[in-house]
């Protein structure tokens, strides 16, 4: 009896080892499988991001296509222009002088008039001011399963008469260095995969940082391409002076 409850006392203790250890296995592997779908959600972010940065890339190469195109068509009407002013620059002709005698008096009358208008609003303001100043007061099942199996094992064991403690051990040890080894290749697993999910998660930041520059970079430069498209259409729709 002695020999059978201390057979027992071992085997609990033996049954509760190989559970903790199948319940780590159980965590570990639920954990790489955590990381090996983010990795994969992440992942297929970066194509969509890199997708999206090409498309960018692309449509701002177009823009400074037509930024460079309206400069050159601007730049050419420009020159244009002033070739004509230059060939049509009579201000200083003598033909105008009387003209110019005219407007330098009606300067002089005009300036004069603004002059008493501005004193005669003085005046007013100050008699309001002074008025208003008047007014303001499924791994737990196989984990299961192995425990079980090893009972079944014990149990035959202790029906034998020569079942020692030795052979029980042997058991022990059989099935913990199995579960050990699976353990260790789900550790060194993890690493690998958490060092695939830092790589993968650096990239992802890098292309977030790639996209927000070449939007902020599209924006500036839709916003050129529209004002310059528009003082060109307003260029285009004034009229020249008709020749007489």
């Amino acid at each position: 009896e002695a020999h059978a409850a201390s057979l027992a006392k071992k085997r609990a203790a033996y049954e509760h080892n190989l559970t903790a250890m199948q319940r780590q296995i159980t965590t570990t592997a639920a954990t790489n499988t955590a990381i090996s779908n983010h990795t994969a959600e992440v992942k297929r972010s970066n194509v969509a991001l890199l997708s999206h940065a090409r498309e960018l890339s692309e449509q701002n190469d177009a823009l400074r296509a037509d930024l460079d195109s309206l400069k050159l068509n601007l730049s050419t009407a420009m020159e244009f222009a002033d070739k004509a002013l230059d060939g049509s620059n009579d201000t200083e002709a003598r033909e105008l002088e009387v003209i110019r005698n005219l407007e330098d008096r009606h300067a002089i009358q005009s300036a004069n008039k603004e002059h008493r208008e501005r004193l005669d609003e003085i005046e007013a303001a100050m008699d309001v001011s002074l008025l208003h100043f008047g007014n303001a007061g499924d791994e737990d099942g196989e984990a299961q399963s192995v425990v079980e199996s090893l009972g079944s094992s014990f149990g035959a064991l202790e029906q034998e008469q020569h079942a020692t403690e030795k052979a029980l051990h042997e058991i022990f040890l059989k099935h913990y260095d199995e579960m050990a080894a699976s353990l260790a290749e789900l550790l060194e697993t993890q690493e690998k995969l958490k060092s695939t999910r830092a790589t993968v998660t650096a990239l992802h930041v890098d292309l977030e940082e790639a996209v927000a520059h070449l939007e902020e970079v599209h924006e500036s430069l839709e916003g050129q391409a529209k004002k310059l498209r528009g003082f060109a259409e307003s260029m285009s729709q004034k009229q020249l002076p008709a020749d007489d």
